[in-house]
């Protein structure tokens, strides 16, 4: 893979050597020349662990597909069935090693809804439900971490890091997900103006849902934890996915990104959920950072009013995500069941945000 599909700020060394070239009127050093031999080394080790893996039977296979569709993108909204679907029937399974973690990813979360007897179990009780999938679980996390992402990297990343939050404490979800957000921040997910991902509007929008997920993850257990969040929103431009049947996503994928995306569903969306999510743990990560952050506030009399008015800055914020929240999530009436869980998701981290603004008041 080439050094330009990893991403290098303006700031970076390559960057300013380029502007020094350019100065002096010189031809800059091209970049595929700063990749060693060990890069290459590594990259052809992750697809070598990758291929030698065997899927378990069609019938099988199948299921746990549908499962993961019905049970977790229906609330995530992180792939996109017909263009994955379309994939293993062009053969990717075994042409494209990280395309086969990524659908390891998708059969760890299908096997907690698949009662099968030929799905490994291990131990028994909640232990046994919470580790099922572990098998593929396993094999979507590649032994060798030095490699250059893609996007099917970085949908299996997202995916995994669900999968760890059903099965481990939090302490290890977040170093995962700690290295996770750096190997997409290697790849330029986090930037909104990135050729590499902005020529497809399938490739922009899907890479868009995997790296908000794996960054409203980061921020939640960061959160739980009291820990440092991987990356800040400051450091981050790049924009929501927009609210998109799959249908309507292919049809504006076929006619280019030169072209405007269709308008958004006047129905209730699993997307409008997702988004509120995201929006709501970007709240989340400010009051980590400015209210609980390591250097700690200045609590003599001259200090409180400033540290009052962030404490009311933070919780306007709040409630003005709440008077935004769509109606099919909040609980003035009982949410049609397909929402269920969505709402609770919202409206439980909504409260839990406030609970930390008064208990750092107190």
């Amino acid at each position: 893979m080439r050094l330009q599909q990893r991403f290098l700020g303006p700031s970076s060394g390559p960057a300013l050597a380029r502007h020094l070239y350019s100065r002096i009127g010189q031809t800059p050093v091209p970049l595929e020349m700063g990749v060693s031999l060990v890069d290459h080394l590594l990259q052809n080790t992750h697809h070598w662990q990758a291929s030698r893996v065997p899927l378990p039977p069609a019938d099988l296979t199948a299921n746990l597909i549908n499962a993961f569709f019905v049970h977790i993108n229906s609330q995530m909204c992180v792939l996109h069935r017909p263009s994955f679907e379309r994939a293993i029937k062009a053969g990717m399974i075994e042409s494209n090693p990280s395309f086969k973690r990524l659908l390891f990813a998708v059969l760890a979360l299908g096997s907690r809804f698949v009662t099968d007897a030929r799905l490994p179990t291990i131990g028994t009780g909640d232990p046994a439900m919470h580790s099922r999938g572990f098998n593929f679980f396993e094999n979507c996390i590649p032994q060798n971490s030095l490699f250059v992402s893609d996007l099917f990297d970085v949908q299996a990343s997202a995916l995994a890091i669900l999968w760890l939050q059903g099965a481990v404490d939090f302490m290890t979800c977040y170093q995962a997900c700690g290295f996770m957000i750096r190997a997409a921040i290697d790849a330029g997910i986090h930037r909104e103006q990135i050729t590499r991902w902005n020529a497809s509007p399938l490739e922009d929008q899907l890479r868009k849902r995997a790296f908000h997920l794996l960054v409203t993850v980061d921020r939640c257990i960061s959160s739980s934890l009291d820990r440092p969040m991987v990356i800040h929103e400051d450091d981050v431009s790049l924009t929501l996915p927009i609210d998109i049947s799959d249908t309507d996503l292919d049809d504006w994928n076929l006619r280019g990104s030169r072209f405007p995306p269709p308008p958004t569903p006047s129905h209730p969306t699993a997307m409008q959920g997702f988004q509120a999510l995201v929006r709501l743990q970007l709240i989340q990560g400010r009051i980590l950072r400015r209210l609980y952050g390591t250097n700690k506030h200045d609590m003599s009399p001259e200090s409180l009013p400033a540290l009052v008015a962030t404490i009311a800055e933070l919780d306007g914020m709040l409630n003005h995500w709440l008077a935004e929240l769509p109606a099919h999530l909040r609980w003035t009436a009982r949410p049609e069941p397909q929402f269920l869980r969505q709402s609770a998701a919202c409206l439980g981290l909504y409260y839990n945000g406030q609970s930390r603004g008064s208990s750092f008041e107190r």
